[in-house]
């Protein structure tokens, strides 16, 4: 693992929070980030239509 992921804040709590965070856990979250993220523009897309 890299000590400095780009695009994240260099806040002390986001190091603590990452670390103690198991990578697991971030991917399920980012996947779950991203199926919302769908699922909005999917929803506006049919609002548009």
């Amino acid at each position: 693992m890299s000590g400095s992921t780009p695009g994240l804040p260099r806040w002390n709590e986001t190091a603590v929070v990452s670390m103690a965070l198991p990578i697991q856990a971030r991917q399920t979250l980012a996947m779950i980030g991203s199926v919302a993220r769908e699922r909005s523009a999917f929803r506006h897309k049919r609002i548009a239509d």
